[in-house]
């Protein structure tokens, strides 16, 4: 029994060297291909957070362009070249800008599950409330088992009116209706990225209605090449911008990343949280940076 167990023993020992010799050569062929072993633990950083390994690798080189010899063995300079690279190619969108100046007229679209009937609330609530404009809910939403009673809960306590659209004319006609506003909210069905036929249906009600602002909601939970179809399946959408749901839901937000950044779309919202109004924070770059890099948490 003595020399199984040593035998084994030798055997472990040998596994573990080789494990060890394997990622040491890893480490250094990322070294060697990123110029310094802290540009490397960046890669890595980004690729583990959920950034697609072809736009970490694109962020990394830009920084990396923009060290000198002893800038890229300094983790700091590193950090601070890849974080600018970061916020450089995301943008950042605000909606409510031109309220005041226009009647802002904000339709929000996306697959099922994604809270947009709740962040419609939540962008309510801060306009309603905060700023004291005058706002209207309207529904196309009528597929939805509840979805106009939750919508007309939320109406009732924010004291705004709230109508249902049951074609392109009539969601028209009820805009028209509330040209008083200053602005007025659109609560669209989810329609998932396989469904051709219901596209099509959420499509018409807006291809000839230019002065509505569309903006595609997606939630942080959802895999970075299923964010990708969804937002090639509204690639039709004039979308305007992307907000992103649940954030305190998930770990990552490198999915959210590469489609902004892949996509040249501007983030606009986050939603954190279930309580309306107020779990919904405006999209900065460095929040995004923070989550990309556990800037916080290092």
């Amino acid at each position: 029994m003595r020399t199984r167990v040593e035998a084994m023993s030798r055997k472990l020992d040998d596994l573990m060297r080789s494990i060890e010799q394997i990622a040491v050569g890893e480490s250094a062929a990322s070294e060697v291909a990123w110029g310094s072993r802290a540009l490397a633990d960046l890669y890595r950083r980004l690729t583990e957070g959920g950034v697609a390994d072809e736009a970490a690798a694109l962020v990394i080189r830009e920084a990396a362009a923009r060290l000198d010899e002893e800038g890229r063995a300094d983790e700091f300079r590193a950090l601070d070249a890849v974080a600018g690279e970061i916020m450089r190619r995301v943008r950042i969108a605000d909606p409510f800008a031109d309220v005041g100046r226009r009647q802002v007229v904000c339709a929000l679209v996306g697959p099922t599950g994604v809270g947009k009937t709740t962040t419609i609330a939540k962008l309510a609530g801060a306009q309603v409330l905060e700023h004291g404009r005058k706002a209207a809910f309207l529904t196309t939403d009528t597929f939805r088992v509840g979805a106009v009673d939750q919508l007309r809960a939320y109406a009732r306590i924010l004291g705004v009116p709230l109508d249902v659209a049951v074609d392109d004319n009539d969601l028209s006609e009820k805009i028209a209706r509330h040209a008083d506003k200053d602005v007025i909210f659109i609560d669209t069905q989810g329609v998932g990225q396989k469904d051709a036929a219901m596209m099509r249906r959420l499509a018409g009600y807006f291809e000839r209605m230019r002065q509505v602002d569309l903006h595609l909601i997606v939630s942080a939970t959802t895999q970075a090449s299923d964010l990708e179809d969804i937002a090639e399946s509204y690639r039709e959408f004039p979308v305007a911008s992307v907000i992103a749901s649940k954030l305190d839901e998930s770990n990552e937000l490198g999915g959210i990343y590469t489609l902004l950044a892949g996509r040249n779309q501007s983030a606009s919202f986050f939603t954190v949280g279930q309580k309306v109004p107020e779990d919904i924070e405006t999209a900065t770059r460095e929040r995004v940076v923070d989550r990309l890099l556990g800037i916080t948490a290092h």
